[in-house]
This record gives C-alpha cells, structure tokens and sequence, in this order.
C-alpha cells in the first residue's frame, strides 16, 4: 500500500523542483546576457510562454483564464517584471555564486510578508530557521569585509520583489488556475517590454533562438512548480527552499564561467542547508 505523501513533503519537492528549472533558466539568461540585451530577453521570454502555454489552455478550455482578481494577477506581473529585470542586469555583471547569495534575502522577506500579508503563524522554529539561513548568507556575503555596491542593492531590489510575487501567488491560488496565473504574468511582460524592443534589438543565432525558447520553457515549467507548492504548503515554509539555488549556482559558476567559490561560500551553503533540512523535518513530524 502506497503511503500518500504529507502537504510539507509535497510543497518541499515541487519547490525543489522549481528551483532546478529557475537555476537552470539563470544559466541561460547569463550566457544570452553577452550579447542579447536585457528587454529583449524578457519580451521574448513573455511571448514564447504565452505560445507555450496554448495547449495547456486548449485542453482546459478558455475558462481556466477567467479571474476576478485581475488587479492581483496585474500586480503580480508589475513585481514579477522588477524582479526579472533587475535579476537579469545583475547577473549580467557580477559572479553569480555572489548574485544567488545576495537573493537569499528572499525567504526572509518572504516569511516576513506572509506572516503580515497573509497571517501566517510566525513561531519560533520558522523564525529561527529563517535567522540561521539568513546567518548564512551573511557568512557567504562578509559584511565589512566586502563593500555592498550598487549592483549589490539591486540584487536585493530583485529578492524583494521576488518575495512579494511569492505572496502574491499564495493568494491567487487559492481561487485562480496555475494556467491563468501563468498566462497573465507572461502576457504582461510581454506586453510590457515589447516597447524597448522596437527601438533596440539584437538579432539572435540559432542557438541563440534556442536557448531563448529554453528559458522560456524552463520558466512556464517552474512557474507551475511554484504555483502547486504554494497550493501544498505555507508560503513561509517552501519559501527557504530558495537556498537550494546556491549549489546549482556554484557549479554552474564554476564549469561554465572559470567562477570558483571560496571557503565563505561553502561554510554558509552548509549553514543554510542545515537550516532548510531541519525546518523540513520539523513540518513533516508536526504534521
């Protein structure tokens, strides 16, 4: 007899799942980012998902995209598009083993938010959690040893951002379709950044054409990801699951881009994961 998996279990594997398609969607947007402009990146990014998203939408009917909450799902596209684009800049121009440690100040806006904006019980173990991962990434960062620059504060510009799409998503799925989620977030940011494009584009190779369709891909799927895990579990708890990205980052940085990461940043990858391990044993004991 098959053993149904509990909501924390769940909720942490579809997040899981998320980060890798994310991590793997930042990879390409750093290589694109040589030569294809940031906008462009995004409009295309918009549109190929709308595209994508098409036979999704043919087999749930056209009803999956009606909203009664379409300021929410706007709104959610105005912070989806900050936190895209100032994501993308930054990556662009600093190591992206130091960009995905300057975003882990996301689960703690995240928590933060979710226990004012959605009323989620901020206890003392996911309070304690969230301050050891957060420990972490200052170990990584070295605060007075490494001077925070403009780009840095962009970055963290970007996880605020991030953190209330997060929050954004909790409230959406209680009523709306991952397809109309999806869908009007895409369609926004396409709508948005097709502007900048008629007055500077680079035209892609093939490849370049690929990869594009691939970050596209890789994002339509983590986005669905995101939306069953927040359906599964509190926002406050698959939240933290956002460090996972630091591993995927430090490899990729290393055999991709000639990045090696110090001492700092493994010392406070092991403290972060430490953290996110223990708050997901916890939620499954509890449960």
């Amino acid at each position: 007899m098959t053993v149904p998996l509990s909501a924390s279990t769940r909720g942490a594997l579809w997040m899981t799942a998320a980060i890798v398609l994310f991590s793997a969607m930042t990879v390409l947007i750093r290589m694109l980012t040589a030569d294809i402009p940031v906008h462009q990146i995004v409009f295309v990014r918009g549109v190929v998902s709308v595209l994508l998203l098409v036979p999704w939408l043919a087999s749930q009917g056209m009803q999956s995209l009606a909203t009664r909450r379409f300021g929410l799902l706007m709104g959610r596209g105005v912070l989806t598009s900050i936190g895209l684009i100032t994501w993308i800049y930054a990556i662009a121009r600093i190591p992206l083993a130091e960009a995905v440690a300057l975003h882990f100040t996301l689960p703690l806006f995240g928590i933060l938010l979710a226990a004012y904006f959605l009323q989620e019980k901020l206890n003392i173990h996911r309070g304690a959690v969230t301050a050891i991962g957060f420990i972490g990434t200052l170990v990584i960062l070295r605060p007075g040893v490494e001077t925070m620059d403009i780009l840095s504060l962009i970055v963290l510009l970007s996880a605020l951002a991030y953190a209330g799409t997060g929050i954004q998503t909790k409230m959406l799925v209680r009523t709306e379709t991952s397809a109309a989620i999806v869908f009007y977030v895409s369609a926004f940011t396409a709508v948005a950044f097709a502007i900048p494009c008629l007055f500077q584009w680079a035209e892609p190779t093939e490849l370049q054409w690929a990869m594009l369709v691939g970050v596209a891909a890789f994002n339509v799927a983590a986005q669905s990801c995101m939306n069953r895990a927040f359906s599964a579990a509190d926002a406050g708890f698959v939240l933290p699951f956002d460090f996972l990205r630091l591993p995927f980052a430090v490899v990729a940085g290393y055999f991709l881009f000639s990045e090696t990461p110090d001492i700092w940043t493994i010392l406070g990858a092991a403290i972060i994961f430490g953290a996110t391990y223990y708050n997901t044993m916890r939620e499954r004991r509890r449960e």
